[in-house]
């Protein structure tokens, strides 16, 4: 089995309730822990060394290149930032896609397999590179509509706040003008909007095996009403992976400290941002895989 895992784990689907999300998100931390750190040490060790190679070989093909002036033409130069961009983004795709399969096999109680976590990643491959180019370019144009909101931002920030507040505090009045009001009036609200009406899409490609265009429309679809509950989903597994830095730099501190390093934080804080990174790398993602399981169920929030 090389890297599989043998344990056949329980099911550990998603309860109901505020705190539903987070118990997955600890129960699949708790059961694949070490895997998701591999799957994101590898992911970055990938993207690393498809970036080393990449730049490699466009030294070795650009005119000039053994004289030291590269001398890059407008098409050799948009070559070589678009495979730089690739050789970046496609080890992370593979490696967070990695992840959503084995938080999925955790709340399905499935058995755990790092070689089928991966095996599962490259088959939805196709459809993740066309899911994550559609979901780009829908952001680069709702960034170019929330721009007038921008500049408009005294006026739309109150009116915007305002409306939030009455979304969230009173139930009854939930009506889709009043959605609208609070998008357009806030800076950037659009994309915003979008961001989170979309965040779902790499789950729903990975584990509902949908296609490009249907992985945002699914994603859509299970945020539906629920976007405020979302954004706060989305932006409390950011402020947690950021958070959780700060015991991993603490620990690493004090044993610098205990040994003398005269320069202990600032040693501190360059081992522990890796370290946190690796060990958590993968939590917005398993987040957002068991945000999906649990608006999946009948009497979502």
């Amino acid at each position: 089995m090389g890297l599989a895992g043998s344990r056949t784990v329980a099911s550990v689907g998603p309860r109901r309730g505020a705190g539903g999300t987070t118990l997955a998100v600890v129960a699949i931390y708790r059961r694949a822990w070490w895997r998701l750190a591999v799957v994101v040490g590898l992911t970055a060790l990938a993207g690393f060394l498809a970036l080393l190679l990449t730049t490699l070989v466009l030294l070795l093909i650009a005119p000039g290149a053994r004289s030291g002036n590269l001398g890059l033409s407008v098409p050799l130069l948009v070559v070589s930032v678009a495979l730089v961009q690739l050789a970046v983004v496609l080890p992370w795709l593979l490696g967070m896609a990695a992840a959503a399969g084995l938080a999925d096999d955790v709340l399905g109680g499935r058995r755990l397999s790092l070689r089928a976590a991966y095996a599962r990643a490259l088959a939805r491959g196709p459809h993740l590179v066309g899911a994550l180019a559609l979901f780009t370019a829908g952001m680069l144009l709702a960034g170019a509509l929330s721009l007038p909101t921008f500049q408009l931002w005294r006026l739309g920030l109150p009116v915007g706040a305002a409306g939030l507040a009455v979304w969230v505090l009173v139930p009854r009045l939930r009506r889709p003008w009043l959605r609208w009001l609070v998008i357009l009036a806030l800076p950037f609200g659009v994309f915003a909007y979008f961001v989170v009406r979309w965040a779902l899409w790499l789950p729903a490609v990975v584990v509902e095996g949908r296609g490009p265009l249907a992985g945002l429309r699914r994603s859509g679809e299970l945020v539906g009403p629920h976007w405020p509950a979302v954004t706060g989903a989305v932006l409390g597994a950011f402020l947690a992976l950021a958070l959780l830095t700060i015991p991993v730099t603490t620990v690493i501190l004090a044993g610098l400290s205990a040994s003398g390093d005269a320069l202990a934080l600032d040693h501190a804080g360059a081992i522990g941002t890796p370290i946190t990174g690796v060990l958590f790398g993968a939590l917005p993602v398993v987040a957002l895989t068991a945000l999906m399981a649990r608006l999946r169920e009948p009497g979502k929030p």
